[in-house]
């Protein structure tokens, strides 16, 4: 790992665990219910703004190993956002040929972030259904992106990203050895029943929470522009297929129903005569699309896309006049995914006949490295998806439906996008929550950090002391009813976004993975619509996952213990407080939390949430116009495949996982400065002026205590250097927006004190609103 300037030595031979004498612990905090005699309480210091340390890693937590693994993860996501810009014609970060950051065009992270030139991104119509005639000008449009595509770039970036990837990877799988215990310490714990028990020892290789958050943000980077292909299925014998039949329907989207309208039989959505739900349940035949499943990109549905795949010598298209600068380029030999191999039972993998070569391209640093295997890493999550077109269909005749990429990225997608939600909402109450000291870290309380996923409920809570203020305890109780209280709100353009992404879900899971049927569509299409699991209780879908089957392979007990070890595997790597599917759905669908009213049961939705239902069932309704002259299923999605576009939605979750980055912060490692002493005197040393020895001794860093005079370089760097006033990256809250709740209260904070107010004045604020 020398090539990324890390060297990580372990030279500590042994750790000091935290003293297990009596003298060191201190006694058990009464409960209020307790008598407390009048006698002092123990000081409890305010907790921090920031006291979950999700935006920096605690001093405690600081290692050589955790601030190369932060360090890399930032690098990763930097890289990959600048290889998306460069595949979808986005705007280019470092300034163009003019500006001095774009030698760096290849290492985004030689650069500042505040350097980089601001994109102020699109509107959500281009997210809404486009139409075609020879008013609009969506054909210029698209020609200017592929003029500002730089495939060789992109190229170069997806290697680089691929090669950090694996040597995060690689710290992540082999941690160092425990040191071993020192021997001065107590084994034994204090038996004491009057002295506080010890705390549960933090694992000293578990990553810090902010770490985590940049692992949940990369695995999903990783599903939307990885470019990964997918893997094609094991042909198996007709003689040693003795299972039973298997489940038709994706396993990815099981878990899903429980948030969808489909849950609920009382909602009104558009119902399809018997002539549309037979070509629903026919399928789109392979045989029938325009273009040959082997040469087409299940991403994005075209013909040799140069974004995804890579064609030898490619057939030239009917009326095409115009030869893009991505063709005739040489072929690669080697995958460009960990774990890929040159599929060479797939149809069309031959280069003689034009076969798919984007996904074998060359690795770069790294590649002596491990690869994932079938299990998956913490980077890349193990999938199902695969595409039908190779697939052999049941015993009995019936047709498999597999998972894609897309559909198993929406729970990932929900659940991050929920925890971000929650933590800005958080962020936006906590400076008053200071004050009076503040919620206590989840592991000081003794939950190890588990966040409501674990739980399963939100009726446990914190023991308090006679310290905490009722203020306090009002916080702690209104966090506790519910977690949605304080979360922000989704705008429009995350509603848009997310449409986007369940819409291209549709047509990949229709064109490439077999789906049948309308169920998946009103599943997939009516997500956040409606639900059948109450507040506070356990999803259902993941219980019913078990009892399936997936993807031709029959489930068994053995099955279901490798899956739940593979989640708890995964499980240490999520971020704390990192909701589940149900709660995400309340989070970032507001009516799903309130009880239905009405005589009909509906739900009550408003704002941008109300205008994501109108668009839903405007876009399902589309998916059941099928035109009289449209002859099969294959035809009509690809019509509609080009209303809902693949690139505008992947430009705008660039913008908004670019967001979430920004939000998170930059890596310990790039925010660390050395004194200003230091660099002088290394400026000097480069100058060659020798310093004396009196200089040397007597030498003082600049301080405020010694030292009134600000350096002359110091002024000079500030006006040259200045900051243009204009905003740099979208902001996180261009996505999330604050409750009504919240900013009545923030306007309550601006009243003025009570000294000069009667004692009606002085009374607390309702409980709602503390």
């Amino acid at each position: 790992m020398s090539h990324l300037g890390y060297n990580v030595s372990y030279n500590d031979h042994y750790i000091r665990h935290p003293s297990s004498s009596p003298v060191m612990h201190r006694a058990v905090v009464p409960s209020s219910g307790a008598s407390t005699g009048g006698g002092p309480t123990p000081f409890r210091a305010p907790a921090h703004k920031h006291a979950h340390h999700l935006h920096s890693i605690p001093p405690r937590e600081k290692s050589t190993r955790t601030l190369i693994i932060d360090h890399l993860l930032w690098v990763h996501a930097r890289t990959r956002f600048a290889q998306a810009r460069a595949e979808l014609g986005m705007t280019d970060r470092t300034g163009g040929p003019g500006s001095s950051n774009h030698a760096h065009r290849a290492r985004p992270e030689n650069y500042e972030e505040e350097q980089e030139v601001y994109s102020d991104g699109e509107d959500v119509t281009h997210l809404q259904a486009r139409a075609g005639g020879p008013g609009h000008t969506h054909g210029e449009e698209e020609d200017e992106r592929f003029d500002m595509q730089d495939l060789t770039l992109a190229r170069s970036l997806r290697q680089r990203a691929e090669s950090v990837e694996k040597v995060a990877t690689s710290m992540l799988d082999q941690p160092p050895e425990v040191p071993p215990i020192h021997p001065d310490e107590l084994l034994d714990p204090p038996t004491s029943p009057q002295l506080r028990p010890q705390a549960p020892q933090r694992h000293p290789h578990k990553l810090p929470n902010g770490v985590r958050l940049r692992l949940a943000l990369a695995t999903v980077v990783n599903d939307l522009f990885s470019r990964k292909a997918p893997t094609p299925p094991v042909r198996t014998s007709s003689a040693s297929s003795s299972a039973p039949p298997v489940s038709t329907f994706p396993s990815a989207l099981i878990p899903l129903g429980t948030i969808s309208s489909v849950a609920n039989p009382d909602y009104h959505r558009p119902i399809p005569n018997q002539y549309i739900r037979s070509l629903y349940d026919i399928g789109a035949d392979p045989d029938t699309q325009n273009s040959p499943p082997s040469l087409r990109c299940p991403r994005h549905l075209h013909m040799g896309c140069e974004i995804c795949v890579e064609a030898k010598a490619p057939p030239p298209r009917m009326g095409q006049n115009r030869i893009r600068g991505g063709q005739g380029r040489a072929g690669s030999t080697t995958g460009s995914s960990p774990g890929d191999a040159p599929p060479s039972g797939v149809p069309g993998s031959n280069g003689l006949v034009g076969g798919v070569t984007g996904w074998l391209d060359g690795s770069g640093i790294g590649s002596g490295l491990a690869r994932p295997g079938p299990k998956g890493t913490v980077l890349r999550r193990p999938t199902d998806a695969r595409e039908a077109v190779y697939a052999i269909n049941n015993e009995d005749g019936t047709p498999q439906m597999f998972n894609t990429k897309l559909a198993e990225l929406i729970v990932r997608f929900m659940r991050i996008s929920a925890l971000v939600a929650m933590e800005l909402g958080r962020e936006a109450t906590e400076d008053r929550a200071s004050i009076d000291g503040g919620e206590a870290r989840r592991d000081e309380e003794g939950s190890g950090g588990a966040g409501p996923s674990t739980s399963g409920s939100q009726t446990a809570r914190p023991p308090s002391s006679p310290q905490t203020s009722l203020r306090t305890l009002t916080q702690r109780n209104l966090a506790e009813a519910g977690l949605y209280y304080y979360a922000l709100r989704p705008s429009r353009e995350w509603y848009f976004l997310f449409a986007g992404l369940i819409t291209r879900a549709v047509f990949e899971g229709y064109m490439t993975a077999g789906w049948r049927s309308t169920e998946p569509l009103e599943l997939l299409l009516g997500i956040g619509l409606g639900t059948s699991v109450e507040a506070g209780s356990r999803p259902q879908g993941a219980q019913r996952s078990r009892d399936t089957t997936t993807n031709g392979a029959s489930r068994d007990n053995s099955d279901d213990d490798e899956d739940e070890e593979e989640e708890d595997e995964f499980k240490e790597f999520e971020p704390d407080d990192l909701p589940d599917l149900d709660e995400a759905a309340r989070v970032l669908f507001p009516s799903l939390r309130d009880p239905v009213t009405g005589a009909s049961g509906t739900l009550r939705r408003e704002g941008a949430e109300l205008e994501y239902e109108l668009e839903m069932r405007d876009r399902l309704q589309r998916f059941y116009d099928v035109p009289p002259s449209t002859p099969d299923l294959a035809t009509h999605m690809e019509d509609l495949q080009w209303q809902y576009p693949a690139e505008a939605v992947e430009r705008a979750a660039v913008r908004f996982c670019e967001a979430i980055a920004r939000w998170r912060g930059k890596p310990e490692l790039e925010t660390y400065k050395k004194a200003p002493w230091i660099v002088n005197q290394r400026e000097r040393r480069a100058s060659g002026t020798a310093m004396s020895i009196d200089a040397l001794v007597h030498s003082n860093p600049t301080s405020p205590s010694n030292s009134h005079t600000t350096p002359p370089n110091r002024q000079l760097s500030a006006q040259q250097f200045k900051p243009e006033p204009r905003q740099r990256k979208p902001p996180i809250e261009r996505y999330f927006t604050q409750p009504q709740s919240l900013i009545m209260q923030s306007r309550k904070r601006r009243r003025p004190s009570g000294e000069d107010r009667g004692d009606e004045g002085r009374r607390l604020p309702p409980a709602v609103f503390a």
